[in-house]
């Protein structure tokens, strides 16, 4: 419809009626009219093939050949109105048995095939005509996408439409011959206009192929499993002179370990077979060709570190070597491979053990006997279990003389490292610096330019840079969005046309900046928008000049500081998000102090302490990084505000500075779903070889004081109160009761959902007169945590009761089933052992059931 109602439209009537553009406008529309009706064809060819499996499909064959019938009609009608002179329409042909028999061949040869076609229906038909034929089938809607498809993938062959917007067929055809990696693959050109100049061009470009829309399903096949089975062959002559290129590339790397395997007489055979004898010529050179070979064009310190100390093992024929490296920031040794063992990552101070020793002397270590050496350390060996027997130590020296790191090598696999061991390490390490060194080098630049790309998309200020010739090079996310621009709009573009109008001073100021190299500053000045609005801003534009002081453009840094957003950023320096965002709601009064019903969670991870005394300090940050992200993650998951972080513990609000009905409900959600958060954690670090955590929660609902708090210079936006003292509490007697989530008797009252609870005990914390009820939460419980739990909790439910009625010799025998049901349930535990207590020894009269809480 779209396409008819262009034909009436009078501007299209002056360019077709246009004498100078006529013979080119009837081809357009004589290709573009056409289209269609081949997809029509295509489906059609289709769907009269797809009847063979079908019972009841013949009475649609005729259907089907009319539509095909008339299809080739109409096409026919086409050319008769636009025939330029040089082309006929098509006209249904016979295919010769020859190419029908290859067609039929050509089935056994699939492939995978790329199919370029800006019309979507030309590709949906091309793609499922060739899947039916077995062959994987991969779409591009234009040449660039094409192209992009070929430098990412590994396919056979290319159909390509030559007539396309943009980026025509024989621009790509042109890219794809002139890529060296893209040359090779085998392209047939496909085009609705089949004029022969066409097909000329398409063959001089380098196509395999023509084919000329509609095109006949026979010959179609044919041609493509003629230009996959020529690919497989050359494919297969290739692999040959690969393999061998690859082998000699190889041997050149001084990788002497290479092998061609044989088969058969012919003349690769015996090539391979020649190959591999020059290659065991050269064996006994092989161990310094590859030590050499390692040390090459290897600039990622991490990956240098490795294949070095791989080489110098493999190289004195060691169990495990470290290479140190010094730090004059730190004066510390450090490396970040220790081959065998866990540690990634291990620093010692530069006089210490023997690495120590060696590099302030500057001289060698050989030592036989280490427990005897008094240098030596043995307690890696003691917590690692590993036995250290030998060590060659040497120092490494850059080209000024000064020592710049260590290579220590441990336990010799045949006896003890000998002199020539000694020697070989020597001529090693004496390679090793200058490559450490430009390794560092590298990572330091490396380091560099991620911490600069880094500001610039972390930055809140619009970044846009400027060439000498006045055209804007980059424009980062913040000034795209200021602008309400896409990148494209205004890269590449003159800072002219990007600034117009009310906005053209910009553009004299960059020129003005050029001219004289001084910087200018616009304060409080508006940038106007298309859509009427203005930012305020102050704008900065720089000169930027190279390490030589030439001029090399110039920088425009923009910094919105428009109303609601200067107060954010002024706020955002001392409170969160959800205080700043109530507050410029509210107003200032919002934060001078206020009762507010809360719910306050307390996490904390079990024996952090010891556990971070056997780890470092990167690997402890490490741990409680990756811990805190799943807890917050959950947190924020369920509305709750992250308070603060208290070293290894959380404090999370619910209710504070938003109350809502459910709060007590999110925090005992969001303690349970920290449990199942923390399974996963443990999976990683089982995986991974290192210990699971176990945390304790502790929630509490009631009357808290929120505002701000702190001096007149640093304020924090928190609450405090009973309430968040008896959370942090309950927290701890986790611990006591062997438990991971308690919470009050007032959070299990304000809980709107059903919540598996069970009474744990009266409590009296520190401080206050009144006993507590406190409640194990169980929902986030499986099998595998708490085994029998609707058994366990039967009994212990009856063991509790009888507790509470003083009949401990009725209480015991519930809390024994208790135990039988589940061995590891502590509470059952330890009301069993009160009850058997009070039966030798009763309680006093005035006995409530109250433990008093005495520690934090």
């Amino acid at each position: 419809g779209d396409m008819a109602d262009s034909l009436t439209d009078a501007a299209f009537g002056r360019t077709f009626c246009n004498p100078d553009a006529l013979a080119e406008s009837q081809k357009k529309l004589r290709h573009d009219l056409r289209t269609p009706i081949n997809a029509i064809k295509g489906y059609g060819e289709m769907l009269l093939e797809d009847l063979e499996d079908f019972e009841d499909g013949e009475p649609l064959r005729a259907d089907f050949q009319k539509l095909l019938q008339e299809a080739n009609r109409l096409l026919s009608r086409l050319y008769a109105i636009f025939d330029d002179g040089r082309s006929a329409a098509p006209t249904a042909f016979a295919v010769p048995d020859e190419v029908a028999v290859a067609a039929e061949a050509a089935r056994a040869i699939t492939g995978r095939i790329l199919v370029v076609d800006d019309i979507e229906d030309n590709r949906e038909v091309l793609s499922r005509r060739l899947e039916r034929e077995g062959h994987t089938a991969t779409t591009a809607s234009g040449g660039r996408e094409a192209l992009d498809l070929l430098k990412q993938q590994r396919l056979d062959l290319v159909l390509l439409d030559v007539m396309m917007p943009e980026m025509d067929g024989f621009q790509v055809l042109a890219e794809i011959k002139a890529d060296v990696d893209l040359r090779e693959i085998p392209v047939i050109m496909i085009s609705a206009a089949d004029e022969m100049d066409q097909v000329i061009k398409c063959i001089e470009g380098g196509a395999e192929d023509f084919l000329a829309k509609p095109f006949d399903p026979v010959l179609l096949r044919a041609r493509i499993g003629a230009c996959l089975e020529k690919k497989q062959w050359r494919d297969s002559q290739r692999d040959y002179l690969d393999r061998m290129v690859e082998a000699m590339d190889r041997v050149e790397r001084g990788q002497l370990d290479v092998r061609l395997e044989t088969t058969g007489s012919d003349v690769y055979a015996n090539l391979y077979s020649g190959f591999n004898l020059m290659v065991e010529g050269l064996s006994e050179e092989a161990q310094i060709l590859d030590i050499a070979q390692t040390l090459s064009g290897e600039l990622n310190i991490d990956t240098l570190l490795q294949r070095i100390m791989a080489a110098t093992t493999q190289l004195l024929d060691a169990d495990r070597s470290t290479l140190f490296i010094y730090s004059k920031k730190t004066d510390e040794l450090w490396s970040r491979i220790a081959e065998g063992m866990e540690t990634k990552e291990i620093r010692v101070p530069a006089t210490s053990g023997i690495a120590g020793e060696v590099f302030q002397s500057g001289e060698k270590a050989n030592i036989s006997d280490p427990y005897n050496y008094p240098a030596f350390n043995p307690e890696v060996d003691l917590r690692t279990g590993y036995k250290t027997e030998s060590i060659l130590c040497m120092p490494i020296t850059n080209k000024e003389g000064a020592t710049v790191g260590v290579t220590e090598v441990l336990n010799k696999r045949d006896g003890v490292f000998t002199g020539r061991d000694e020697d070989r390490l020597g001529a090693f390490t004496s390679q090793i610096a200058i490559t450490l060194e430009n390794a560092q080098l590298f990572d330091d630049v490396l380091n560099m330019k991620n911490y600069n790309e880094s500001i610039l998309k972390s930055t809140s200020n619009g970044l846009i840079t400027i060439d000498t010739e006045h055209r804007i090079v980059t424009a980062n996310d913040v000034v795209l969005g200021m602008l309400d621009l896409a990148e494209a709009a205004i890269v590449d573009q003159p800072v002219g046309d990007v600034f117009t109008g009310d906005n053209a001073w910009i553009a004299d100021i960059v020129a003005k900046v050029e001219r004289t190299g001084e910087p200018d500053i616009s304060v409080d000045t508006d940038l106007q928008l298309a859509d009427g609005k203005s930012v305020s801003m102050n704008l900065t534009v720089v000169a930027l000049i190279d390490i030589d002081d030439e001029p090399i453009g110039s920088m425009l840094i923009i910094e919105d500081i428009s109303n609601e957003k200067r107060v954010r950023t002024t706020m955002a320096r001392y409170m969160s998000k959800e205080v700043a965002d109530e507050l410029l709601a509210g107003g200032e009064d919002e934060l001078s102090g206020k009762n507010q019903h809360a719910s306050i969670l307390f996490s904390d991870i079990r024996n952090f302490t010891s556990m971070s005394e056997a780890l470092g300090a990167r690997e402890m940050v490490g741990l409680l990084n990756e811990y805190f992200a799943d807890m917050v993650d959950v947190i924020l998951e369920y509305g709750g505000v992250l308070d603060k972080y208290i070293g290894d513990s959380i404090m999370a609000l619910f209710g504070v500075p938003f109350g809502g009905a459910e709060d007590a409900d999110d925090a005992v959600r969001v303690a349970n779903q920290m449990m199942v958060a923390l399974r996963g954690l443990n999976r990683r670090r089982i995986a991974g070889g290192h210990p699971p955590l176990n945390i304790g929660v502790g929630i509490s609902t009631g009357e808290v004081v929120a505002g701000s708090i702190g001096s007149p210079k640093r304020m924090e936006y928190t609450v405090i109160g009973d309430t968040v003292n008896l959370a942090s509490r309950l927290e701890s007697a986790n611990k006591f009761y062997g438990t991971n989530i308690l919470i009050g008797a007032s959070t299990v009252g304000e809980l709107t959902t059903d919540t598996r609870t069970r009474e744990i005990d009266l409590i009296r914390v520190k401080g206050k007169k009144e006993p507590v009820e406190v409640f194990e939460v169980l929902d986030h419980h499986i099998e595998a945590t708490f085994a029998n739990l609707e058994r366990t909790l039967e009994a212990y439910d009856n063991g509790l009761a009888a507790y509470r009625e003083r009949d401990w010799q009725a209480a015991m025998s519930p809390f024994e089933a208790a135990l039988s049901a589940n061995p590891f349930d502590t509470p059952s535990q330890i009301y069993l052992g009160c009850a058997e207590a009070n039966l030798k020894t009763p309680p006093p009269d005035d006995w409530d059931g109250v433990w008093i809480l005495t520690q934090k």
